[in-house]
């Protein structure tokens, strides 16, 4: 959605060991890479952030916060002075229901086909709005 509203050039955060595709053992190996506070290594990344004054900034929810690999991101990356745009996804629990309105905008999927739930992408269209200058 990003990438098709602004033309933005888009880059995925890639570990070096992949995750397995199999939900429940991604799930309980997240929950545990969060509560340790793990930085997994990432793979280089086809655009570099540094040369951009907008960066959007999407991940998955992972156990109430960003994935791991995005904290690596972080502290890879020199954002400095830098327009961060954070955005989430979530495939599980309805994170507005449990969380309330969160600060930044939240696109829930439906966790059994991954397929986006278009009810709450208005915040996400609100801030490229935003970004784009037009409200």
């Amino acid at each position: 959605m990003v990438q098709r509203e602004t033309g933005f050039r888009t880059a995925e955060l890639r570990t070096v060991v992949p995750y397995s595709e199999n939900y429940d053992v991604v799930a309980d190996q997240g929950q545990d890479e969060v509560k340790r506070g793990f930085m997994p290594e990432i793979l280089p990344l086809e655009v570099d952030p540094e040369e951009y004054g907008t960066v959007f900034l999407g991940t998955p929810v992972w156990w109430y916060t960003f994935a791991p690999a995005v904290k690596t991101f972080l502290a890879q990356y020199k954002l400095d002075g830098k327009t961060i745009l954070p955005f989430a996804t979530n495939g599980g629990e309805d994170i507005q229901r449990r969380a309330g309105r969160p600060s930044f905008p939240v696109i829930q999927a439906d966790r059994a086909t991954g397929k986006r739930d278009k009810r709450h992408d208005c915040g996400m269209q609100h801030g490229i709005r935003r970004k784009k200058g037009r409200y």
